[in-house]
């Protein structure tokens, strides 16, 4: 995805997301709703932005589950109806994978012994949407005490997960590995040879701070490329 994001279309995407959370509320609570909901100012923002940096705003906040199946968004974006559908279905496969990864590593890592904790992911989509696959993709971060590094890093190679280079806490001599070993201590692993979707897999490896006294493990999985 290469579209540039501009000030206009987040604020644009921040709109609707508000729309959407604020009928959401209105439903929950059973409150009656008068008049247009759409205000003159989302309008005019809408109208300023291209769709496709529309879209790019949509997506770098993961925001295509939330909005899919809306349909006032429907009735206000038609031209990107079915793109959102696409991509949403897309996120959704990608979160299913996520929370398979996660059960298996739980599961893992209870059987070894290992105390760990699952950071934000399918945890906190459970927490704040009820669903595990409205936040879409992620990878799994896995907090663990410092003093069972080597054991954890033995048991996610044994299931067949290897280190990854770049920004993360070893392997990397670059400025950015440095500042990466400097802010925070976090390794990155990646499996490979996952199963494919409807398009080419890549990892997705993601520098995370924590402030916490632990390691952090990120645990990269497969996602759909974009395309």
């Amino acid at each position: 995805m290469d579209t540039v994001l501009t000030p206009a279309a987040l604020e644009a995407t921040k709109g609707l997301v508000r729309l959407i959370l604020q009928r959401e509320r209105e439903e929950k609570q059973q409150e009656p709703v008068g008049g247009d909901p759409i205000s003159a100012e989302l309008r005019r923002q809408l109208d300023a932005v291209p769709r496709e940096q529309l879209l790019g705003a949509i997506r770098r906040h993961r925001l295509e589950c939330l909005m899919h199946g809306d349909p006032i968004v429907a009735g206000l974006l038609p031209e990107l109806a079915q793109k959102l559908q696409r991509l949403a279905r897309q996120e959704a496969m990608a979160a299913l994978a996520l929370n398979s990864l996660t059960r298996e590593m739980a599961t893992l890592f209870e059987q070894a012994g290992i105390p760990m904790l699952v950071i934000k992911g399918i945890p906190l989509a459970l927490q704040t949407t009820g669903s595990p696959t409205t936040r879409g993709r992620g990878d799994l971060d896995l907090l663990v005490d410092p003093k069972r590094l080597p054991e954890a890093l033995q048991l996610l190679e044994s299931a067949g997960f290897e280190k990854t280079y770049g920004a993360s806490c070893v392997g990397s001599y670059s400025l950015q590995g440095a500042y990466s070993r400097f802010v925070s201590i976090e390794l990155s692993l990646v499996r490979l040879g996952l199963p494919r979707f409807n398009g080419q897999v890549s990892g997705l490896h993601r520098c995370e701070c924590t402030g916490v006294d632990g390691l952090l493990l990120v645990v990269d999985r497969a996602e759909v490329a974009d395309r």
